[in-house]
């Protein structure tokens, strides 16, 4: 059984976050993920020789000018770009040019990037953690695997959290429940158009249909001699299609796509539909953007606690450490 100072459950944005920032630290850091790879929200799909970003499409404006307040974020952001790992992207809505950054050459670059030489065990999801007598965490895997920690750090959606385990301090239940209510997925697909249509901007937002669709082929250090455009449905067409085929929800959405460009149904080709379950929030259910309980070492940090979107995730795990590590005489590191 292996013993680390800090056990951070999830490889998303938060947990990547976090982790970095630990190990940097001096702490001994272990991140579970239940999927394949880091990077939750920021996942990509591979289309032919390229691949495209289907969850976070960037790092808009209001994003970036939040992080310049968290010191822990605004010192990675500028690392990244120092190092080319992120760059500008120019987003033209139709109402002139935004100031977007985005992960080079992919955004789950930046989650890869921040869990570089720490320990990572993936495709282990973890199901139950209680603390020891020793005051330890135990954490099980449905694999039969068990780890242990001093502190616990839990970046899961709130259903999936509270199911982990009956050791949450009560006060965190109703947070759990109320930010579950709140949480929203999401339809998004993967489109291709010939070269010879030309669409005048590479994005759209706020169709009744579609909450945000960006030319992919757009961004930097991409192929621009293709159209791969990421399509995400909005909120309300999501809920009234959720459980629908993926196949006939991805043709929907396609022929949704292209009336609102005014071209013709068969000029899209459909090359990926993914549907995310936990795929936004708005809500801030945490005065700070997290949760932490210093006795007992045990904290949640996510980007549902913090408003929701790649930087509440950052911050969010910002603040948990800042937690962690102003403490007193801690027993870690």
């Amino acid at each position: 059984m292996q013993d680390f100072d800090a056990i951070v459950i999830g490889a998303g944005s938060a947990g990547s976050f976090a982790a970095k920032q630990l190990h940097q630290l001096g702490y001994s850091v272990m991140v579970l993920e239940k999927s394949r790879g880091a990077g939750g929200r920021c996942a990509r799909r591979q289309v032919g020789d390229e691949s495209v970003d289907i969850g976070c499409i960037s790092l808009d404006a209001e994003q970036l000018a939040n992080a310049q307040a968290v010191p822990r974020v605004q010192q990675q952001l500028d690392d990244w770009q120092c190092r080319g790992l992120l760059a500008e992207w120019a987003v033209d809505y139709g109402e002139g040019a935004e100031r977007h950054m985005v992960g080079v050459p992919q955004m789950n670059t930046l989650h890869k990037d921040l869990l570089n030489n720490i320990t990572i065990n993936t495709e282990q999801r973890a199901h139950r953690f209680e603390r020891s007598e020793h005051g330890h965490w135990v954490v099980e895997c449905l694999s039969g695997a068990v780890f242990t920690s001093k502190a616990l750090i839990v970046t899961a959606p709130p259903a999936q959290a509270n199911d982990m385990s009956h050791a949450w301090p009560a006060e965190w239940l109703p947070i759990f429940d109320e930010a579950d209510s709140t949480i929203q997925a999401q339809w998004s697909i993967v489109v291709e158009l010939p070269t010879e249509i030309e669409v005048l901007h590479n994005g759209f937002r706020h169709h009744p249909v579609i909450e945000h669709a960006v030319l992919d082929s757009s961004k930097p250090d991409r192929d621009h001699s293709r159209q791969l455009w990421v399509v995400q449905a909005s909120p309300v067409w999501t809920d009234r299609h959720l459980n629908l085929d993926k196949e006939h929800v991805g043709d929907l959405l396609c022929d949704a796509f292209c009336a609102m460009l005014d071209i013709p149904s068969d000029s899209a080709t459909l090359l990926n539909t993914h549907r995310w379950l936990f795929g936004r929030t708005d809500h801030q259910h945490a005065p700070d953007g997290c949760l932490w309980d210093s006795e007992r070492q045990l904290g949640v940090c996510a980007d549902w606690l913090n408003g929701g979107g790649v930087m509440a995730a950052f911050t969010s795990a910002a603040t948990i450490v800042n937690h962690l590590t102003e403490q007193e005489a801690p027993a870690l590191a």
